[in-house]
């Protein structure tokens, strides 16, 4: 109880599902994303910037009153579904 949650993000994330899910709820028992500190952000602040895009480009469609799902798919339709989440994160920059 009490054991320290480590707060690293996944090197080699595949898919945007797993980007968010990342963000929302951490991801092999990680600590969310979106739960960071200043120092945790600061230590993997490369990852966490590039993937800043995505997770805020997702959480305005999910304001707007769509699903994470949908709002996910709705960025694959503008970005071709067989993109990389590289490529996808280049273009958005």
């Amino acid at each position: 109880a009490g054991a320290a949650v480590p707060a690293t993000l996944s090197p080699t994330p595949r898919t945007l599902y797993f980007i968010w899910d990342e963000y929302q709820n951490g991801i092999g028992g990680r600590k969310a994303a979106r739960l960071f500190s200043r120092e945790e952000r600061g230590r993997v602040k490369h990852k966490y910037h590039r993937r800043k895009i995505i997770w805020d480009c997702i959480g305005a469609l999910v304001r707007a009153g769509f699903t994470a799902q949908v709002a996910i798919d709705r960025v694959y339709l503008v970005y071709r579904e067989n993109t990389t989440v590289t490529r996808i994160i280049n273009q958005m920059k």
